[in-house]
């Protein structure tokens, strides 16, 4: 009886697998048949917009793979209803229309305890790394119908290395708004469990939530740490081995059906398996080092800015004085020391009941011990391994020795303010 009631367990999963539309029985059924059934009422959300277009049928098929055919059918009619709602007050019900198709996606995406969508940042918040751009907006258009038509190879994804608090991180959630995809987090230490084949179970059903959210972006935070333990002896029965290989399988043959651009970030490269760094795996390896005068200033500038957006003020205008010696006290700075910085600045400003002017961020700077001191060894074993493995994110030299404080004067206070900044 046992054995029966497994065969025909296996017999309904597949049944549901079966019932899962391609993105082709998408855009050339199931959407065509959907347009023709609408009201001319309902059919206003799309007024202005070639409804029945192979753009706006990818758009959908973009929103709706991975589903099962009642929860496509659902997802239509709930965006169609919110789109008419939108429509008939004046507002854009198209794009309302989209977003809810969205939002059904990301719901069945969440039933993975391993994966959590998350918000992509802007990339006018990332300071520097001009190479890594310009790469990547290189690689935006060989996910067009186009390229596809010509048969050009999707790209995989990058790995980004760098000391902690470099920007990795950031770096990995801007590539979701430059190529316009949904952002996918992967928690390595959520797959696993505490029964017999369970991580494996986990790991290949987290993948194929992500095959179905295709088009995406996987991001893997902190990959080094998650497959730190591949190597030497196994204390675990093969598990992590097991897992780290369904991960390697999956990378290597995904294909141009379930575009999926991996993101990940390590900050000790060492730690990471040979094969998961030959080519094939990512399209490139990226090595963010510290930054230099001009990424330092550009990124002080991003957090000052954001600061007095914050407060309702102008943005400020720091005077050359100033910039050049906050740019010379923080060489070897990363860009969350800077970051918090200007939070510290912002804080004492605040608490001393005065407008925030240069001293207080001098002071900030002044107070903080970076990781280029504290980590000097292990920031300059990776900067070794990367020096001909990986390629720079920035291609300028980054200036290596520590000028000393006592080069510049403190500015007294109130002698360089900054413009419309104050503890409001």
């Amino acid at each position: 009886e046992q054995k029966v009631l497994k065969v025909l367990g296996k017999q309904h999963a597949k049944l549901i697998d079966d019932d899962l539309p391609g993105r082709k029985e998408i855009i050339e059924s199931i959407w065509p048949a959907f347009l023709e059934a609408l009201s001319p009422a309902r059919r206003a959300v799309f007024d202005g917009i070639e409804a029945d277009s192979l753009e706006v049928a990818t758009l959908v098929a973009d929103r709706l793979t991975g589903l099962s055919r009642p929860e496509v059918t659902l997802a239509l009619k709930q965006g169609i209803i919110m789109g008419s709602e939108i429509t008939s007050e004046g507002g854009d019900g198209y794009t309302s229309f989209l977003k809810v198709l969205a939002d059904t996606k990301a719901e069945g995406i969440k039933k993975s305890a391993a994966l959590e969508i998350m918000k992509p940042a802007n990339p006018d918040e990332l300071g520097g790394v001009p190479t890594l751009r310009k790469w990547l907006s290189g690689r935006k258009k060989a996910f067009s119908p186009e390229a596809k038509a010509k048969g050009i190879p999707t790209p995989k994804g990058f790995l980004v290395l760098g000391p902690p608090g470099g920007g990795k991180s950031l770096c990995a959630k801007t590539v979701a708004s430059v190529l316009g995809f949904p952002l996918i987090k992967l928690d390595f230490g959520s797959l696993f469990g505490g029964l017999v084949g369970q991580s494996e179970s986990q790991t290949r059903q987290a993948f194929s939530v992500v095959d179905s959210a295709a088009p995406c972006v996987l991001l893997v935070d902190e990959i080094d740490k998650a497959l730190g333990g591949t190597g030497g002896e196994s204390t675990d029965g093969g598990t992590t081995q097991r897992v780290f290989g369904t991960f390697l399988t999956w990378m290597q043959e995904r294909d141009n059906e379930h575009p999926v651009f991996v993101v990940a970030s390590a900050n000790d490269v060492r730690r990471i398996p040979p094969e998961m760094l030959r080519k094939g795996r990512f399209d490139e390896i990226f090595f963010i080092d510290l930054p230099d005068a001009d990424e330092r200033r550009e990124i002080l500038r991003i957090h000052l800015n954001k600061a007095n957006k914050a407060a309702g003020s102008e943005v400020c205008v720091l005077p050359e004085e100033a910039w050049v010696g906050i740019i010379e006290r923080t060489v070897g700075f990363v860009g969350a020391e800077l970051e918090q910085a200007v939070k510290e600045a912002r804080i004492s400003a605040f608490d001393e009941g005065v407008d925030f002017e240069p001293s207080h961020l001098f002071d900030a700077v002044a107070n903080t011990r970076p990781l280029s001191k504290t980590m000097a060894e292990q920031i300059d074993a990776v900067r070794h391994w990367a020096e001909n493995r990986a390629r720079r994110a920035t291609p300028k030299p980054t200036p290596q020795p520590v000028s000393p404080h006592a080069t510049f004067a403190v500015p007294k206070p109130g002698t360089l303010q900054f413009k419309g900044l104050s503890q409001t």
